[in-house]
């Protein structure tokens, strides 16, 4: 075990099962509850699906205590080895439901190429390293618990930063793709990785694409402000450049 520790400390990351279902949603093995405090506590995730794909999520979205996974990091493909000849995204929201939403659009151009909806047993992986809140700030950017200079100095050693957006009715998980530290003691973490989504109607726990999605990018500050720019998938059409504030919760993994 001791061995095991040492390598994880020093790899990328060690994981470990949470969750596993049916594809009714129904309890397997593991904890739903295990798994959604690791991912509301900074840890990454990963997904078993078909039994033979594995995904890390680029944007988690927690809702009525269920975990909702949203995958952009996948384009058409044959099969093991081979692309499609004519390769288009392959965008999934998985949810701990069983629930697994899928959108299918061009490279390039606005154009959806149809939806599935489907049912399916999962897995659900937790990282195994150290994640630490060093941070909390409210929506004004009153500190709450930690300290500003305490995820600056965190940052400059380099560590993987993550946080958690908290709304009224549901909470998101970003790991930042850049960060700044500004002269005033301030950080900003931009995070490029999301297209917009919608509560599923009907359901107190999913998330699925809108119908019209776009690119949702987005700055967190530690002051409590998250800068909000929208593009239409595949055309360069601004949606909307708005901002809002909330409470960010801060974590740091070296």
């Amino acid at each position: 075990m001791l061995f095991i520790t040492y390598l994880c400390r020093y790899a990328d990351s060690c994981w470990q099962m949470a969750y596993k279902h049916d594809a009714e949603g129904n309890l397997e093995d593991g904890s739903l509850e295990l798994l959604r405090l690791a991912v509301e506590t900074g840890h990454r995730l990963k997904v078993l699906i078909d039994g033979a794909i594995t995904v890390e999520p680029d944007q988690i979205n927690v809702r009525g205590g269920h975990i909702n996974a949203q995958i952009l990091g996948l384009v058409s493909k044959q099969d093991l080895k081979t692309f499609t000849d004519d390769v288009f995204w392959d965008w999934r929201v998985l949810t701990t439901t069983g629930t697994e939403t899928s959108e299918y659009f061009n490279i390039g151009e606005y154009f959806n190429r149809g939806n599935t909806v489907k049912r399916k047993p999962m897995t659900w992986f937790i990282d195994t390293r150290t994640w630490n809140r060093v941070l909390v700030n409210d929506k004004d950017g009153v500190v709450l618990a930690g300290t500003k200079q305490q995820l600056i100095d965190a940052i400059l050693l380099g560590a993987e930063v993550r946080y958690k957006l908290t709304f009224t009715s549901n909470a998101i998980m970003h790991q930042a793709d850049n960060l700044e530290i500004s002269a005033d003691g301030n950080v900003g973490a931009m995070h490029v990785r999301s297209v917009s989504l919608k509560f599923t109607p009907g359901s107190p726990h999913e998330v699925t694409f809108q119908n019209s999605p776009y690119w949702w990018f987005t700055i967190v500050s530690t002051t409590g402000k998250v800068d909000i720019s929208r593009w239409t998938v595949g055309e360069h059409v601004n949606r909307r450049h708005t901002h809002l504030f909330v409470q960010v919760e801060w974590f740091v993994s070296f």
